[in-house]
């Protein structure tokens, strides 16, 4: 059998064309920008893997984070014999955030249940606050009472059999001035 080549040329022509063209679309398709608003994605079918993060803009109100001053932290005026635990890099203290929240770290120990453990400047002192902390025995409570003093005991919690209170967590406790 024997094919002809005046046959086979215009289709091997057109087999080229579309091998050409075939190859072309997948460069042309990448220079495309499917735009696809977000009402049109389904909840959960789209994950951190398949988004390009640094295509991403700055949320509109977020751009203040990046502009508000960084917590500035003093140590706790602890009451004898109070003590904070972890060293000088864990340091009990508090700090004001720019909305006037009052944030403290670190842990103490070495009091007991009721006995004053530190006081607060009397700007950031509210008028009653109780603020579950966890404690080496269970969960206790910081009362922060301004009743002239500006102090802040440690209550409702299990004493050790010695007496005195072994832990206070602080970290993550935080409170409106």
């Amino acid at each position: 059998m024997r094919i002809s080549t005046v046959k086979s040329a215009p289709m091997l022509a057109v087999a080229v064309i579309g091998l050409v063209v075939g190859l072309a679309l997948p460069a042309a398709a990448r220079e495309t920008k499917l735009v696809i608003s977000g009402s049109q994605i389904k909840p959960n079918t789209v994950t951190g893997k398949q988004v390009k993060e640094s295509t991403l803009a700055t949320v509109p109100k977020a751009t203040l984070a990046s502009k508000l001053p960084a917590l500035v932290w003093h140590p706790l005026a602890l009451q004898d014999p109070w003590r904070s635990v972890g060293g000088t890099n864990f340091v009990a203290g508090y700090a004001v955030d720019a909305q006037g929240i009052v944030h403290l770290r670190g842990a103490i120990t070495g009091g007991e249940e009721n006995q004053v453990a530190f006081t607060l400047p009397a700007a950031l002192t509210p008028s009653l606050v109780e603020v579950p902390v966890e404690c080496a025995v269970g969960v206790g409570f910081l009362k922060i009472d301004d009743n002239g003093d500006h102090a802040v005991k440690v209550e409702s919690q299990e004493e050790t059999e010695n007496g005195g209170n072994q832990y206070t967590d602080l970290d993550g406790v935080t409170f409106a001035s």
